[in-house]
């Protein structure tokens, strides 16, 4: 499914963004569910915009009948596998309701001969100052994800004023929190 171009993409840059790899029409779906299964996953109280960050773990349990079918969608599948292989262990899933920016930061860190992806969907378009990512191409590789560990608030507070490009809803970002 992906081309060697992609590969070496995601390889090189950390990072690929496919665009339309779900249609407008199937996305949909899922952004007309966020909101209600983001309510249900918190007992039925609605969330409000008061914190900057709500986060549900395991978000998909909250609605399988919609959910579900992201986790056996083949689409996502054959790019996961494509990028580290049949043998990979799905762990986690969230949906997170973002308001405002947050300092850099990375993911997670996999164990030493292991690879973690993350797959992005984002539900709806974000730019600069409505959005919650900023890729930092490289940063998957121990020795710079070290030194923004160290500098990164530092270094990134020089290109503050960088604008980002927009990134509209149908694209799918998929993402490793750590190349070994």
């Amino acid at each position: 499914m992906l081309t060697d171009s992609q590969k070496h993409q995601f390889e090189t840059l950390g990072f690929i963004c496919l665009k339309n790899l779900i249609p407008p029409d199937e996305m949909q779906i899922y952004i007309d569910a966020f909101d209600e299964t983001m309510i249900q996953a918190n007992n039925g109280v609605p969330w409000n915009q008061a914190p900057k960050r709500q986060q549900v773990v395991s978000f998909y349990r909250h609605n399988t009948d919609v959910y579900n079918r992201l986790l056996d969608d083949d689409r996502i599948y054959q790019v996961v596998q494509d990028l580290i292989g049949k043998d990979f262990v799905f762990t986690v899933s969230e949906g997170i309701h973002h308001f405002g920016g947050t300092s850099w930061h990375h993911d997670d860190v996999s164990s030493e001969g292991h690879t973690h992806l993350k797959i992005v969907l984002f539900l709806d378009p974000v730019c600069a100052d409505t959005g919650c990512l900023s890729v930092l191409p490289g940063s998957q590789f121990q020795p710079y994800r070290e030194r923004m560990e160290n500098y990164g608030n530092e270094i990134l507070l020089l290109g503050k004023d960088a604008s980002l490009a927009l990134i509209p809803s149908n694209q799918i970002w998929v993402m490793p929190l750590c190349l070994t």
